[in-house]
């Protein structure tokens, strides 16, 4: 039979509870940074030696409209920009240079995909969401079109 611990047979005290506080609040003011790739790699895909192209296939596969990843050479940042097929045009590109907070990588990914969604919605109406075309015959999405379900169409 083991022993119970000595510290179980005492009442806790004010002093254990607000070591115990202070623990957690440095625990929680940690700032969580993505330091360099192995990093980047665990919080995308789970896996410190992923490749910059299954990062930024899990990525794509994992939006609504997917969203573009890259590194320039320098591999010292990465670049994040929404996408919609079926259009040339381009949307912000995020730019963040290492090391970066998770919060701040996932806040890019959002605002990316936010962008992405945004030009699908100016350019993918479908024939009975409106009349109104930009210069280059794309209709906005009615979000109330009963003929697309305020989806839109694939171009």
């Amino acid at each position: 039979m083991s022993e119970t611990p000595k510290w179980k047979d005492r009442v806790p005290t004010l002093g254990d509870f607000i070591h115990r506080q202070k623990g957690a609040m440095k625990a929680k003011q940690k700032p969580k940074l993505i330091r360099g790739w192995a990093d980047l790699g665990e919080e995308v895909c789970g896996d410190p030696n992923a490749f910059e192209s299954q990062m930024a296939r899990s990525l794509y596969k994992s939006t609504t409209c997917g969203i573009s990843f890259y590194s320039p050479e320098s591999k010292r940042e990465v670049h994040l920009s929404g996408y919609c097929e079926g259009t040339d045009r381009e949307c912000q590109t995020y730019v963040l240079t290492f090391p970066f907070g998770k919060d701040d990588f996932w806040a890019a990914v959002e605002a990316a995909e936010k962008d992405g969604c945004a030009l699908w919605d100016e350019t993918h109406g479908c024939e009975e969401c409106g009349e109104e075309e930009d210069e280059n015959g794309n209709r906005a999405v009615n979000k109330k079109c009963k003929n697309c379900g305020g989806d839109g169409i694939i171009l």
